[in-house]
């Protein structure tokens, strides 16, 4: 049974391994801060001081990930597999009855889990931070790329260009043959001002796939800052080619159209 009745326990344990930092997910009401615990939360179930949650370093020299068996269950997340890829990994300690902990400093799949548990309930920092302590470690997974985009986008939309412009560099690093994360670090180029990057990279998003309409649709509105409407018709008309319901495509197409007819 786990009431977060060992949290005291826990805290005394961590005072005896040294130096280092630790992620944790704490079933309880009972805050860890009365026990003068600073830790990278994981969806605890009690609001804390926020001085004593931080985000962890990118490279510490020892990391702990410590979960509480109700949370380890994944009851309260709706999703009794969320913690599935801790079944293989080597337990360091069971702190009383109910806390389980980990050894998580060189283990790139455990902090990539993290940073997929963290980015489907939209923490971005921590996603951000376990992602890259995942790629630190040499971590390869086949989903890092995707991850790194969505974190690219999410700051994009916050206004943060240079933050969405590292991730899509890292997306396109990791998966150098997905012409979406041209095209949208494309994107990105262009809302700094940096215009003729915008035009390679969009360049080679077509390259790798012919049909991306948007990336078409992005060449058409960069020639029509220019003015030259036989470019803009072309390209406009190729994302219609390959995306017939693009209607923004389609209105700046006959817009363009008639802007040549009176030139």
């Amino acid at each position: 049974m786990d009431w977060g009745q060992d949290l005291k326990q826990l805290a005394r344990w961590l005072k005896e391994q040294g130096k280092h930092e630790l992620i944790l997910s704490y079933f309880g009401t009972e805050p860890p801060e009365v026990h003068g615990l600073l830790f990278q939360d994981l969806f605890s179930t009690k609001m804390y001081s926020k001085e004593y949650i931080t985000i962890n370093s990118p490279a510490p020299e020892r990391e702990l990930l410590a979960v509480s068996a109700t949370q380890l269950s994944g009851v309260y997340f709706g999703d009794p597999e969320i913690f599935s890829f801790l079944q293989n990994k080597e337990l360091l300690k069971r702190v009383g009855h109910s806390i389980f902990v980990w050894d998580i400093t060189g283990d790139g799949e455990v902090h990539f889990q993290l940073s997929l548990i963290y980015l489907g309930y939209r923490k971005y920092r921590e996603a951000a931070r376990e992602v890259q302590r995942a790629r630190a470690l040499g971590y390869k997974g086949k989903d890092i790329g995707e991850v790194l985009s969505r974190l690219a986008f999410y700051y994009f939309e916050q206004g943060d260009l240079k933050q969405a412009e590292e991730f899509y560099l890292q997306a396109v690093q990791v998966d150098p043959l997905e012409a979406a994360y041209y095209n949208n670090l494309g994107t990105v180029y262009d809302r700094q001002g940096r215009e003729r990057k915008a035009l390679k990279v969009w360049k080679t998003a077509i390259e790798l796939d012919p049909g991306l309409a948007q990336a078409y649709y992005n060449l058409g509105a960069w020639w029509w800052k220019r003015q030259k409407w036989e470019k803009v018709i072309y390209y406009f008309q190729k994302a219609l080619e390959y995306d017939p319901g693009h209607a923004a495509a389609r209105e700046f197409l006959e817009r363009a159209k008639r802007n040549l007819r009176q030139r």
